[in-house]
């Protein structure tokens, strides 16, 4: 069935350009016009400074601080050898000063972020690592002009990054190994078709001709389709319908009611979703849908116990833009996202929302401790530009359980805390964010710094509480607030 679902893929592609006609266009650089045999090298080097205190609330019975530097240094080189053929190589070195260096196979090192689609990562998100964080094959006007394709390990940044991004602050970034289809001919609408694979079961460990690979007894492997379009054909507006396909074969032993990461194995999963932005104005906004259905294995043989997936998300966000000098932005932004509580399994549902790989960073807070994923956050936010290369932002932020029985995900979509079976209380707390962004050297430096202070609610309060059996989380015994500040610097060439 896997070998046949490529070929059938492919062809569906060229059908799908046929069938949008001459209507389309992409704004991926990659694709934009180019003479041939022309060479760019890139890069940039970036520093990070972090402290934060209280870094888990008591979290594995310790309330930790921590102080750290972060380093990502990358270095590409982009050659169009001909007007429709070229490529890109970039890489990448990621590591917290005084790490050791440490160099892996594209399998995946221990620690590294789920999801990472085979980019070479050790640690975890602020973890150490080298290797190819883009290295892809760029083919343009395939059988018809305008129809071009991105074969290789790639970004995939879309939308607002809400689904997927590049979270480079991460410090290792998202990367993605497939085949990506573009169409462009007019300035109105875009379309993207891709195929991209997660995991491999035949050759994940890789050998001459792969035949140490374990799928033995069938390919087990972890894939997904995307469908974006984007369409701007109403002034000032654009409209962004999207699908996404989850096929995951992997054999999933653990229950599908407790989420401890990002998209456990053995899943079926369809995302639509539909994002909204417009600026008529003064006034702008974003608004995003998105579903999820499906069908998730619950541990045990393939059927035995399997749950229905219906989840579902919403993200707001409206912005007045004032037209006086320094240009005030005054905004509120509301975000959900549906989860299920640990009895799920009894009633046969699976309603955690898969919040896949996006740039979190961006939104729900800068302290990155919600995650798209049974939440509820929304809050105030304003900012405003003292002068041509400076951004000054403060936002508020009050952050909720959707299911008071379900736990609490950070913006790495792991477990911030394991929620006791009975609780009843959403409220995890406040957060006041203050963010300055200024450029140096016309543009080639950004320093970035920013401040934030995290007032925990009743969530954590009553997971101290020893009177409290069915209260908050186990795992939580210090209700301090946090507080967490950072300076980063960007160069890029």
């Amino acid at each position: 069935m896997r070998q046949k679902l490529i070929p059938c893929f492919l062809a569906a592609a060229v059908a799908f350009t046929g069938a949008f006609g001459a209507s389309l266009i992409t704004a991926d650089p990659s694709f934009a016009a180019v003479t041939g045999d022309k060479v760019k090298v890139d890069g940039r080097v970036a520093t990070r400074a972090e402290y934060r205190n209280n870094a888990n609330f008591g979290g594995g019975g310790v309330s930790s601080t921590h102080n750290f530097i972060v380093q990502n240094t990358q270095l590409g080189i982009t050659h169009d050898i001909t007007p429709d053929l070229g490529y890109r190589i970039l890489m990448q070195d990621s590591r917290v000063w005084g790490g050791q260096t440490t160099l892996t196979t594209n399998t995946g090192g221990t620690g590294a972020p789920a999801g990472a689609i085979g980019f070479n990562t050790v640690g975890g998100i602020h973890g150490t690592s080298f290797g190819i964080r883009e290295g892809y094959i760029v083919v343009r006007n395939i059988v018809v002009p305008g129809l071009n394709t991105k074969i290789g390990r790639q970004k995939l940044v879309l939308g607002n990054q809400r689904i997927l991004g590049h979270f480079d602050w991460s410090n290792v970034g998202w990367s993605f190994d497939g085949v990506r289809f573009d169409y462009a001919s007019s300035a109105k609408t875009s379309h993207i078709l891709g195929w991209f694979r997660m995991a491999d079961d035949d050759c994940g460990n890789p050998t001459s001709l792969c035949q140490a690979g374990s799928g033995a007894t069938g390919a087990k492997d972890s894939d997904f389709i995307l469908f974006y379009n984007t369409i701007k054909s109403i002034p000032k507006h654009t409209i962004e319908p999207y699908w996404i396909w989850v096929m995951d074969e992997r054999t999933n032993t653990g229950a599908s009611t407790t989420s401890t990461g990002r998209l456990q194995a053995d899943q079926q999963r369809h995302m639509l979703g539909v994002r909204v932005n417009g600026k008529p104005g003064i006034v702008d906004y974003t608004l995003e849908y998105v579903y999820q259905t499906g069908r998730q294995e619950n541990g045990g043989q393939p059927g035995a116990n399997r749950r229905t997936i219906s989840a579902q998300a919403l993200a707001a966000n409206v912005g007045v833009s004032l037209p006086v000098p320094m240009k005030p932005r005054i905004a509120f932004e509301f975000d959900y996202a549906t989860g299920s509580g640990q009895n799920g399994a009894a009633t046969g549902g699976r309603t955690t929302f898969e919040n896949f790989w996006p740039t979190n960073h961006l939104h729900y807070g800068y302290m990155d401790l919600m995650g798209w994923k049974n939440m509820m956050s929304f809050g105030p936010q304003f900012s405003v530009k003292p002068s041509a290369n400076g951004t000054f932002k403060v936002h508020f932020w009050w952050h909720r359980l959707a299911d008071a029985d379900g736990h609490w995900y950070n913006a790495g979509q792991g477990r911030q805390a394991t929620t006791r079976l009975g609780n009843s209380i959403n409220e995890i707390g406040q957060e006041l964010n203050i963010v300055y962004v200024h450029k140096l050297f016309g543009g080639a430096s950004t320093v970035n710094m920013g401040y934030g202070h995290f007032f925990t609610g009743s969530y954590i309060d009553k997971s101290k509480s020893s009177s409290c059996s069915s209260c908050g989380s186990a795992g939580l015994t210090d209700n301090d607030d946090q507080d967490w500040a950072y300076i980063w610097w960007i160069t890029k060439f």
